[in-house]
């Protein structure tokens, strides 16, 4: 199986899906997903669904996992023939200079002052992301309109996969969220079984990375009774990380995420103490590695606005490790994925009802 996540996370990294370009990562779900679903439809909006039915009546369930990345725009064009952008997505300036990107599929990358001509405060200095600009070895504008670059054109991080010494450990562009993406892929194909309880809707949202705009209209399309949010969460087992008596390790298992961005009233969510409840239940009994995790700062999923559609939707966060979150490359574990699979797989199977989503249930 690890074989297997590993692959489709190879593919979907390499892959350029920008917040409102997602194109390319939405035809390989669909093509992925199709061969298993009774239903694929794409939104006006390029959300995903995928439709399974049970062969047992029961609640509608909706999984979701985000299909874009965090880049860069096309801002304007200097007469120069340098690239000014703006960011897609919020990153540290810091990462930017001497970065290599992709405008399309032309490679280029961020200025930076060459190191020998740098005084000590500039050696010291974070620029802002619009002072700086992006080469693609253009003379002038012309010449970059002649490479078919025009403004609003999205720009990407020029980063190859990779798995290390332990190949457990992969690494490379948009890990988050491809991560999760290639557990949906699998999760469908294991539920094509119909062994399970009510609908199924597997969902590939946009534009997480840009305010959760997929993920609100993803509820609206499926109606869902209850809902699961595959997403990568923060690991705090580099040195950088505060210290913790349970930081989340990676190799140490899936997710539980106990909220998410709660400083904004109008954008986060509480676990719902019965999913809490049934997960932490089927991981003790299936053995499937758990780890819990509450995050009230500037951290959320798509739960964070699927669980406020509606009267609200009962709702779960489940999150696959990783460490440089929002940087260039990130780093996952093979074994956190397949965890959060299996979770999620046993979650679907196991037949929540109208009971188990009873606030007031015992």
């Amino acid at each position: 199986m690890k074989e297997r996540l590993a692959k489709l996370l190879e593919e979907l990294s390499i892959l350029d899906g920008l917040p409102g370009q997602e194109q390319p990562v939405v035809r390989y779900l669909k093509g992925k997903l199709e061969p298993f679903a009774e239903k694929i439809h794409i939104g006006v909006n390029g959300n995903i669904y995928a439709r399974k039915t049970g062969r047992k009546s029961g609640l509608t369930v909706m999984v979701s996992a985000h299909t874009d990345e965090i880049g860069l725009v096309v801002r304007d064009i200097d007469p120069s023939g340098m690239i000014r952008f703006d960011k897609l997505g919020w990153f540290s300036d810091s990462f930017l200079p001497g970065t290599r990107v992709r405008v399309g599929k032309i490679p280029g990358m961020v200025g930076i002052k060459s190191g020998h001509l740098m005084t000590e405060e500039e050696k010291r200095t974070v620029l802002p992301h619009r002072s700086l600009y992006i080469d693609v070895g253009a003379a002038n504008a012309g010449e970059v309109e002649g490479m078919g670059i025009e403004i609003g054109d999205p720009i990407a991080f020029d980063v190859p996969f990779g798995r290390w010494t332990n190949r457990d450990f992969c690494v490379g562009k948009a890990i988050d969220n491809r991560a999760a993406c290639a557990v949906l892929i699998i999760l469908l194909e294991k539920l094509a079984d119909g062994d399970f309880p009510g609908t199924f809707w597997g969902v590939g949202t946009v534009q997480e990375e840009r305010g959760l705009g997929g993920a609100r209209t993803a509820a609206q399309f499926a109606h869902p009774d209850w809902f699961i949010a595959l997403d990568m969460a923060l690991a705090g087992d580099t040195p950088e990380s505060p210290v913790s008596s349970k930081p989340i390790h990676l190799g140490a298992g899936a997710v539980v995420k106990l909220g998410d961005f709660l400083e904004s009233p109008k954008r986060g969510y509480f676990i719902h103490p019965g999913l809490k409840k049934v997960a932490l239940s089927i991981g003790r009994q299936k053995g499937i590695p758990i780890q819990l995790k509450a995050v009230y700062g500037n951290s959320y999923t798509d739960a964070a606005a699927v669980s406020q559609e509606f009267s609200g939707i009962t709702s779960i966060s489940l999150g696959i490790p990783m460490r440089y979150s929002h940087a260039p490359s990130s780093v996952c574990h093979l074994g956190d994925m397949e965890a959060c699979l299996r979770l999620t797989e046993e979650m679907i199977r196991s037949g929540i009802d109208a009971k188990t989503v009873d606030f007031l249930a015992d």
